[in-house]
């Protein structure tokens, strides 16, 4: 999509003009190093022309709204999501720390997207690709026996016959799936939920530190692709993500991995969080171009992840 070039100052806007990058998706394929390299600009510079070149790519992204949203199966957690994960609407990323209960949140979005949209699903299969460990089908399985009303056997859906399961583990293996494999299962109109658990592993694995301008252009191919996925088969896509610690002073808390490259392909983004030492856990919404930031309490059940006023 063409970029509003306005938006950037004159300097900028000269130079990219003269370097014939007008559109998102060529900008979206360099590495910072490459923009810097092809028009001499600032750190800022670029930091701008990739915000400028996400935010074209997420509003070409139609929204509509008569697609319905899945809900998380609680209604906290869906008020701060502005009512729940949308459809065609590009990556959802959800990151914490280890043991803060993504896995959980993701089982529990497996059985609430079968529902039927009468209580907020939308009767869709869902693909589980697994990166780290084997799919946590005991826990599923926990859940499933303890899903609450009004859930339970309300349509006496086949939730275990639902869910389409895959084991990646390294990039070449998650480009296959995503490019060759995935728009085959896609075409069948089944899959309404996509959940990648987690991303970061493959891509946090696979390099080297002198592999980084691969890295960032595998990480590009792979978030192009499922912005596109999403977009032409009207499907929600959950990718997990870990965290690492923040250089800036200004942080206190742990960010999301896998940098610039990553964050400016993702829509929304969601953070789990537990507080060791307050027994506290909370789940909050960075940003999202659906709604403003938000957060509410959660606790982990027999059932799954229930939101909490704090």
């Amino acid at each position: 999509m063409e970029l509003n070039l306005r938006k950037l100052n004159d300097d900028v806007r000269d130079k990219l003009l003269k370097a014939r990058l007008t559109t998102s998706s060529k900008i979206l394929q360099l590495t910072e190093n490459e923009l810097k390299r092809i028009g001499d600009f600032t750190a800022e510079d670029v930091k701008s022309i990739f915000l400028l070149a996400s935010q074209t790519t997420v509003k070409a992204i139609p929204l509509n709204a008569e697609l319905p949203m899945i809900t998380t199966g609680c209604k906290h957690i869906d008020a701060i999501l502005g009512g729940g994960l949308r459809r065609s609407s590009g990556i959802n990323e959800l990151s914490g720390e280890s043991g803060c209960g993504k896995t959980q949140l993701c089982l529990q979005l497996t059985l609430t997207t079968q529902n039927h949209e009468i209580v907020g699903g939308i009767n869709k299969s869902v693909l589980y690709i697994c990166t780290e460990d084997s799919f946590p089908s005991k826990r599923l399985v926990q859940m499933m026996e303890n899903i609450p009303p009004p859930f339970k056997n309300r349509y006496e859906i086949p939730y275990g016959d639902r869910i389409y399961i895959e084991h990646i583990s390294d990039v070449n293996g998650l480009k296959e799936c995503l490019f060759m494999r995935l728009p085959n299962l896609l075409n069948t109109g089944k899959i309404g939920l996509i959940i990648i658990d987690s991303i970061a592993a493959l891509f946090r694995a696979d390099y080297a530190p002198q592999d980084g301008l691969q890295r960032t252009k595998d990480l590009r191919s792979v978030g192009c692709q499922l912005h596109s996925l999403s977009k032409k088969f009207n499907i929600c896509v959950l990718c997990v993500n870990q965290v690492t610690s923040s250089i800036s002073t200004n942080e206190t808390d742990p960010i999301p991995a896998l940098g610039l490259a990553w964050a400016n392909l993702v829509t929304t983004r969601i953070v789990m969080k537990k507080y060791q030492f307050q027994d506290l856990r909370v789940i909050k919404l960075v940003f999202s171009p659906h709604t403003g930031p938000a957060s509410c309490g959660y606790t982990i059940t027999d059932s799954g992840v229930r939101g909490t006023e704090i």
